[in-house]
């Protein structure tokens, strides 16, 4: 079995020791790689939950990770460069910080792209919501309270010399919405464990009701970069 390296003594990949911050205090970040998808600092403090910051004695051992408020990691700085995709903030899906992160998704491919409203579904302006899923993030800026982002609810959040973990209630995605439900809890730990190394150790609970919020398809992590920082780099499309 593989050995998991000691999370008391962290170390860069070139193997220099290191040390790791968690601080929930905000500072600015990429505000000049954000902005020109509209976004400002304001923007920025709303959805900033902790950083994890670790730093070395080599250009290898520095990186930094920020934390949203729905848990979800909005932020991923190494060598200078911002690795999290761009924003969709120009879109009709008015996306901030809600789908191009790194996240948890949960959804229900058995019953979503029915075409009958099912009983009790009132609304006609979601006849049928064809879209079930469940962001670790939460929902899109467009069907959030007044036009704002609405993300998950934090829980609970505990912190260590080397991690973060915290629990989110994550709301369905596309409100508003008679046929779906959500009784989905996204719980996260993001561990320096040293080497260079940083584990995401999650857990889906659904608390929903049996039978009627089944949930069969998940994206564990869902995770959109930016490609343009990447020097090589390799994805799967399906069939291929």
């Amino acid at each position: 079995a593989a050995r998991v390296p000691d999370a008391t003594a962290p170390l860069s990949g070139n193997g220099e020791a290191g040390t790791l911050t968690v601080d929930e205090q905000y500072t600015p970040g990429s505000l000049t790689y954000w902005a020109q998808y509209g976004l400002t600092e304001a923007d920025e403090r709303a959805v900033h939950l902790a950083t994890l910051r670790h730093s070395g004695t080599g250009t290898a051992a520095d990186w930094e990770l920020r934390v949203g408020r729905g848990s979800q990691i909005y932020s991923m700085r190494m060598h200078g460069d911002e690795y999290i995709g761009g924003q969709h903030t120009f879109d009709p899906s008015n996306s901030t910080w809600n789908d191009a992160v790194l996240m948890l998704v949960t959804s229900n491919t058995l019953d979503e792209r029915n075409t009958v409203c099912g009983a009790g579904c009132t609304n006609p302006n979601r006849v049928p919501n064809k879209n079930s899923d469940i962001h670790q993030a939460g929902l899109y800026r467009r069907d959030g309270i007044g036009r704002v982002p609405f993300y998950s609810r934090l829980l609970r959040r505990t912190r260590d010399a080397t991690s973060l973990r915290t629990l989110v209630w994550a709301p369905q995605t596309h409100p508003p919405s008679d046929a779906w439900r959500s009784g989905i809890l996204y719980e996260q730990t993001v561990r320096d464990v040293g080497f260079g190394v940083v584990a995401f150790e999650q857990l889906i609970t659904n608390g929903g009701c049996p039978g009627s919020e089944v949930k069969n398809r998940f994206a564990a992590p869902w995770f959109v970069t930016n490609r343009h920082v990447l020097a090589n780099y390799t994805y799967e499309r399906d069939g291929v």
